[in-house]
């Protein structure tokens, strides 16, 4: 009998897997960055109309997009976290990028735990052992 299982991916760490991790980081901080800066000018439109003719409402939504505003930058400090994380990576090191599913063939007496365990090594994009 055939059954899907979970292969699980996992890296080794080398300067080039670093440098594009680091690199994939930055620009979603960038990215952070804008979301920011659109809102920042969101913000300053919306509420400066909505001051001249709902200044308690205009109160609110300020508020509200305050809070968005800092969920954003708490999203983006995260990020620069995981980037300075990612720097202090030892290369050789093992890092789990993602999953992936997989078929086994399983017969009368297999060890079924052993089985549904799978793991794919790669390095630089290139398959290295299978476990």
């Amino acid at each position: 009998m055939q059954i899907k299982r979970t292969v699980t991916v996992k890296a080794k760490v080398t300067e080039a897997l670093k440098k594009k991790m680091i690199e994939d980081l930055q620009l979603v901080a960038k990215n952070l960055d804008g979301d920011i800066a659109r809102l920042e000018e969101k913000m300053k439109k919306f509420v400066e109309e909505l001051t001249k003719n709902n200044p308690n409402q205009a109160v609110v939504v300020r508020q509200q997009m305050s809070l968005e505003k800092e969920q954003i930058m708490n999203n983006k400090e995260a990020v620069l976290t995981r980037a300075r994380e990612v720097a202090k990576l030892e290369l050789g090191a093992e890092i789990t990028q993602g999953t992936v599913e997989g078929i086994v063939e399983v017969k009368v007496g297999d060890n079924l735990e052993e089985l549904l365990k799978a793991e794919i090594l790669v390095e630089d994009g290139k398959v290295l052992e299978f476990r």
